[in-house]
């Protein structure tokens, strides 16, 4: 009995997010690695999306706030930057931190936002993530 509700609470929450296609786009000094991109929804037009960005700390940083830019080719429809609560994040430990955006109607057949994780003004390491529409 207990297998079956856990592999029923298993299947519920791999059902809510997807994976997106991902990659590290830039890693500056190596400060922090990217290991995990989840989505909370398939993207649709005209709707709200939620990313979720995880990575380890290569040294000891303290993070600050992420930018984000949203387009499609060399077209950018927003960017911006997101204050967070200073944290320090010490060598070998995880941080997470999520972005939520609206699907601009613009977007098909896809787009693809990059969220670059800062501290201060320096980048600590950028995710490059596509969507098909």
């Amino acid at each position: 009995m207990k297998a079956l509700l856990l592999l029923a609470i298993f299947a519920a929450i791999s059902q809510a997010y997807i994976i997106p296609t991902w990659t590290i786009y830039n890693t500056y000094a190596g400060y922090f690695k990217p290991t995990a991109v989840l989505a909370l929804n398939n993207p649709q037009l005209n709707t709200i999306e939620t990313i979720n960005v995880c990575g380890t700390a290569n040294s000891n940083t303290q993070v600050n706030n992420f930018s984000y830019q949203v387009g499609q080719g060399s077209v950018v429809w927003y960017s911006g930057v997101i204050n967070v609560p200073p944290q320090f994040v010490f060598s070998g430990a995880s941080y997470c931190f999520d972005y939520t955006f609206v699907v601009p109607p613009t977007a098909k057949p896809g787009f693809v936002v990059y969220l670059t994780l800062n501290n201060g003004t320096n980048g600590l390491a950028t995710v490059q993530v596509n969507f098909n529409v």
